[in-house]
Formats: C-alpha cells, sequence, structure tokens
C-alpha cells in the first residue's frame, strides 16, 4: 500500500509539474514510464520515483525525491545523472527558496511546481512573483496619476513625457 500511495502522490506531483511547465513557460509534455529504473542500483531506486518527461524541446528524466533535505536531493541528481545519458531534473515541490537558490547555482535542473523551475539543458528559468489570485486591484488611481490622466484629456496635440512631467 506504501509503494501504492507514493507512486499516486508522485503521479499529482508530476501533473502539478507539468501543468506548471504549461503556464508558466508555454511547454506541453507527457510523462511515459521509464523503462531504465531495473537497470538502477537499489538505493537509487528507493530514493524516489521517476518518469520520463517528453516535450516538444526533447526529453528528460524527472526524479521525485523522497528526501526533501538538499544533500539528498542533490546526491540522488549527481548518481541519477551519471548512470543514464539522457538529461536529469529534479521534482521538488516542498524546498524554500534559499534551497532553490542553492540548486541553481550549482546547476542542479529543477522543476518546483508553481514556484520555480530551472531546466538548463532546454534554456528555461522561471519564477513565480506572486499569484495572480491574490493581488487585489484597489481600483483606485493615485493622486499623481489622476492629475496625468485629467491633464492628458485635455491636452490639445500630442505631448511628450517632459511635458507631461512638467504639468504634474
Amino acid at each position: 500500500i506504501s509503494k501504492a500511495m507514493k507512486l499516486y502522490n508522485f503521479g499529482e506531483i508530476m501533473d502539478e509539474a507539468l501543468e506548471y511547465l504549461k503556464t508558466s513557460l508555454g511547454v506541453n509534455g507527457e510523462v511515459v514510464a521509464w523503462d531504465g529504473t531495473a537497470n538502477l542500483p537499489l538505493y537509487l531506486r528507493e530514493s524516489g520515483p521517476i518518469g520520463l518527461v517528453e516535450t516538444e524541446g526533447g526529453a528528460f528524466l524527472l526524479m521525485r525525491p523522497q528526501a526533501s533535505d538538499l544533500p539528498s536531493i542533490k546526491r540522488a541528481y549527481r548518481q541519477l545523472q551519471t548512470r543514464v545519458d539522457a538529461p536529469v531534473a529534479m521534482c521538488v515541490p516542498s524546498v524554500d527558496a534559499r534551497q532553490r537558490r542553492a540548486l541553481a547555482v550549482q546547476k542542479v535542473p529543477f522543476i518546483c511546481p508553481y514556484k520555480q523551475v530551472f531546466l538548463p539543458f532546454l534554456g528555461m528559468e522561471s519564477k513565480e512573483w506572486g499569484r495572480e489570485g491574490l493581488r487585489v486591484p484597489s481600483g483606485i488611481l493615485p493622486f499623481r496619476a489622476q492629475q496625468a490622466a485629467i491633464w492628458g484629456a485635455l491636452k490639445q496635440g500630442p505631448y511628450t513625457l517632459h511635458d507631461l512631467r512638467e504639468a504634474t
């Protein structure tokens, strides 16, 4: 039951990672089973499930490590990278900003759903600076913006930014 739960959770997280790739970078991807898992050493097979992600730009292996500490993530990445010919990325949904920065500095490709993507082998990097749903537009222009809007509406003919600055 625990293995089935781990694989189910990995599928859910994998779906989130692919959805994030699609929404943030416009990359459509599909996950297929990777048949090379049986050839890996036992400790590497047990460190997390591995799937093959196929995109328009190429294919890469995506591993979801069981451990969430930085040394374990880097160790699993290095061990897997040395044993396969394909690019490898880590799916790390629970790392914080400091850990993501350290992974990027050390050139460890990763996807952190709805937070950050670092896939240098595909030439992709993206960060989310805030969710649209959390922003509340006020609908009120500041006083200077109101002045500029009224002045621009009443101005006859074209004007420059210098003219606008002088008027406000």
